[in-house]
This record gives structure tokens, sequence and C-alpha cells, in this order.
């Protein structure tokens, strides 16, 4: 072989490692463009599951939500009913306005009549129901003129509460006798009055 030869050969060994070469980065520039866009759709896969996967999450809060503000609902309006049966409990135990009106104008009779002497707590029922006396004598229109208001003769009975019968001095030789009622809640109610009595008229039940 001659040099000549030999050289032509070299340079031809030489042309085709260069275009070898060539290949080879291009066939790596290939690959690894390859092998980016691979990653780039492992992560896009991945990060597309992962967002579904919010979304899910994210509706089955709502769901949750949702049925939590639906058993609240469900509670208050169970408190509610509760509440309302209660006030209706409560009123249900509660004595009827008809049968206290009844009780308080119809006082059951517990005892006889009992004489009592004149004494401060006499005096003072006296004086506290002798409006309503002078109230119920111009109602029952009688000319009665209280120029005094001396209670002289007491007698109780004992009731759902005092019923006292009181005679009373209205002026000279003037007397009425009266009966008061004197509830159990130490308030006092005029219950009758008889008019045109003599000192010497008997108080008795009336």
């Amino acid at each position: 072989m001659s040099i000549q030869n030999a050289s032509q050969q070299l340079l031809q060994v030489e042309k085709r490692q260069i275009e070898l070469e060539s290949q080879i980065k291009t066939y790596q520039s290939a690959l690894s463009k390859l092998q980016g866009e691979n990653w780039q759709k492992h992560f896009t896969k991945q990060l597309t599951s992962i967002k579904d996967q919010v979304g899910k999450m994210e509706q089955k809060l709502k769901d949750r939500k949702m049925e939590n503000k639906k058993l609240k609902e469900e509670r208050d309006s169970y408190q509610k009913q509760i509440e309302d049966l209660t006030v209706k409990l409560r009123e249900s135990q509660k004595p009827k306005k008809s049968e206290d009106k009844q009780a308080d104008k119809k006082p059951m009779v517990c005892g006889g009549q009992m004489n009592k002497e004149i004494d401060d707590n006499i005096r003072s029922i006296a004086e506290k129901i002798k409006p309503s006396v002078i109230e119920r004598a111009k109602k029952d229109n009688q000319n009665v003129k209280f120029d005094e208001f001396t209670p002289i003769q007491a007698k109780s009975q004992v009731v759902a509460g005092v019923n006292w019968f009181l005679k009373i001095k209205t002026g000279k030789d003037k007397y009425i006798n009266i009966k008061v009622w004197s509830k159990l809640d130490k308030t006092y109610e005029l219950s009758a009055i008889q008019y045109n009595k003599t000192e010497k008229d008997e108080l008795g039940y009336f």
C-alpha cells in the first residue's frame, strides 16, 4: 500500500468518524428531547391526577357541608318542637282562669262564725275596705252618709282565707253590716252589705 492510499483511507476514516459523531449527537439530542417530553407528560399526568383528587376532595367537602347544614336544620327543628311542647306542657299544668275566678267567687266554707274583739287588725280591715263600701253603696242607690266608719262588732269565719262580718257605725244611730273576704294573698274583697241596721240587730251570716 502506498503512502498516498494510506492517507486517503485515513481521511475517509476521519470523515466517517466525524459523520458518526454528528449522527450520535443528533441521536442524543433527539433522545434528550424525547426524554424531556416524556418527563413533561409524566408530570402533566401526575398533576392532572392530583387535580382530579383535589376536585373530588372539594366535592366531598361540599357534600359534607350540605349534609351538616341539613343536619343542623333538622336539629334546630327538633329543638323548636321540644321548646313548643315544653311551653304547652307548662300551660296545661296551670289552672284555668275560669277555675280561678270560680274559686275566688265561691270559697269553700270550712267553719262557723266566731266572735272577735275589736282590735287594730279589724280597724285596719275596715279602713282598707271603706272605699269599696262607699262605691257599692252608690251603685246600690243607697243614700248613706258616712260621717264615720267605726267597727263596733266583728265575727270571723275560716274559709279559703277568712270571712269577716263587721257591724260598722256610719253616723248617729246609723249602722250597716258588711261581709269582707280576706284572701290567702292578704288582699280584701267586699262580698256583701246590709243597710239600715241598728246597733241591736244581730250580726249573723249573710
